[in-house]
């Protein structure tokens, strides 16, 4: 059976798999056999089990991924990253 790196897979299904993880450990399963079946990793597995027992079903949710959006600089703060970079760097 090939494996797929969960990790490819859209947030909703990765939610999909943790709850389903869960379930099965709740359930009686081993968390070696939950990880073969869902294709994941024990460590995976005992983070998402842990996260479920201390803060409950909310810790299993899809959360934004990517990086967070900055705020640009200031015109003053522009002003002395050009400067900088020309002064030392002609």
């Amino acid at each position: 059976m090939k494996i797929q790196d969960a990790r490819k897979l859209p947030p909703k299904a990765q939610e999909d798999i943790r709850r389903k993880a869960v379930k099965a450990y709740l359930n009686g399963r081993n968390k070696t056999e939950i990880a073969e079946i869902f294709g994941v990793t024990r460590q995976a597995v005992t983070q998402w089990v842990n996260a479920y027992e201390n803060r409950g079903a909310k810790a299993l949710k899809a959360k934004r991924r990517g990086r967070k959006g900055g705020k640009e600089l200031l015109p003053w703060q522009a002003a002395q990253t050009v400067k900088a970079v020309v002064d030392r760097h002609p």
